[in-house]
Formats: C-alpha cells, structure tokens, sequence
C-alpha cells in the first residue's frame, strides 16, 4: 500500500498491474483475513537481519469475463488458479501461511 491509499485502492491498483483486471473497489471489500509472518533471516542482504511481512487477503468473485481476461505479468507468469482445498488437503506442499488463509477463506 501506498501512504494514504486505502486498502481497497491498493488492491484495485494491484490487480490493474499484476492481472490487467479493473475490479470496482466496492467488489473488493470483502477481507478474510490479516497475516503477519516474521523470518530469522532473509534473501538479501544483511540476510542475518531477518524480514516481517504483514498482508491483507481478500476474496473477489470474478466472472466468467472476467477470469477469460486475465493476463498475468511477469512476475507471476508461472502463477496458477488452486482450489483451496487443494491446498488444505495438501498442506505439507505449501506455505503454512498459505494453508491458514486456504482455511480462512473455505470458513466464511
């Protein structure tokens, strides 16, 4: 997020660029959930400084249109579309964080 930018402008702005998709920032208010994960350390440099990321996950519908339109950039062009459940039932394949927000999104 930028400063000043609500969360709902920095996912609309996100998904401009990472997906060419224009959602209405009223379809975009439905948040499941806020994470925060720390590391000991991290990729660059001084790497023994460790690293904190904190996320907003939210949930949009899409339509049919709109999931043909899609465009990934890229930077997520290896991406793919994973059913949660795919991810609950084979958690040990991916990130804890990933397996909690998988969970958050099938309970709501």
């Amino acid at each position: 997020m930028r400063k000043g930018e609500l969360v709902e402008q920095a996912l609309r702005r996100n998904l401009r660029r990472e997906l060419h998709l224009d959602i209405p920032e009223a379809r975009l208010r439905n948040i499941i959930g806020y994470y925060s994960q720390i590391w000991d350390t991290r990729a660059w440099e001084p790497t023994t400084n460790g690293c904190h990321m904190f996320s907003i996950t939210t949930a949009v519908n899409l339509t049919d249109e709109e999931k043909a339109s899609v465009q990934l950039n890229e930077e997520y062009a290896d991406s793919q579309w994973v059913n949660p459940l795919h991810v609950i039932e084979n958690a040990d394949h991916f990130h804890p964080c990933l397996v909690q927000i998988a969970r958050d999104i099938t309970s709501k």
